[in-house]
């Protein structure tokens, strides 16, 4: 797959899980229960696809292999994207305090948890939105041909080092978070 293939593919990926993070907000905001393995789910989706695949991916691979060709550049993105990807880091770990603490009983106050749900949910997608447009950008016409082939190989190297089923395991935990969000929000 082209990288900016991949990269568009991912992002939809990440958005299933990140609309049940919505719904997971509303939910709490409105003081109806939330299912702790949900929220586990939902952590373990953006640990281990969002962090451990696509976040490693650009960082590793495809910000290096742009960053190269943008030397000369009047403007590079990356540092911003690097920038956000770290507030996203900040976001998830308040997320993973908030789950703690709603799993261990503090559910009176929903926004202790919606909160960083929701700042999580808008921050990764205003990101995707900008990644599917400038990053696709810089790969189709900054990148040459024979990096973009790089760039791709590297990103499979990384699949297989995640192991055997990795992304099919992580594209079914999605469909699966999306399916009980929709639930949640009916």
């Amino acid at each position: 797959m082209k990288p900016s293939e991949e990269l568009n593919s991912e992002h939809r990926i990440i958005g299933k899980a990140i609309s049940t993070l919505r719904a997971i907000a509303r939910s709490v905001r409105e003081d109806r229960d939330v299912p702790v393995a949900l929220l586990d789910h939902e952590l373990e989706f953006i640990r281990g696809f969002t962090e451990e695949c696509h976040h490693r991916k650009e960082e590793e691979v495809l910000f290096p292999a742009l960053a190269e060709q943008l030397r000369t550049a009047p403007v590079d993105p990356l540092p911003e994207f690097l920038r956000e990807h770290v507030r996203i880091r900040i976001l998830l770990d308040e997320l993973r305090e908030a789950v703690g603490a709603y799993a261990a009983g503090e559910t009176a106050n929903g926004d202790k948890l919606a909160a960083p749900a929701d700042e999580y949910a808008d921050l990764s997608i205003e990101h995707m939105r900008k990644e599917n447009v400038i990053l696709i950008d810089l790969i189709e016409n900054t990148l040459p041909a024979d990096k973009k082939l790089e760039v791709a190989e590297r990103f499979l190297v990384i699949e297989d080092e995640l192991g055997p089923g990795y992304r099919e395991y992580y594209e079914e935990l999605a469909d699966n978070l999306r399916d009980e969000g929709r639930r949640m929000a009916a």
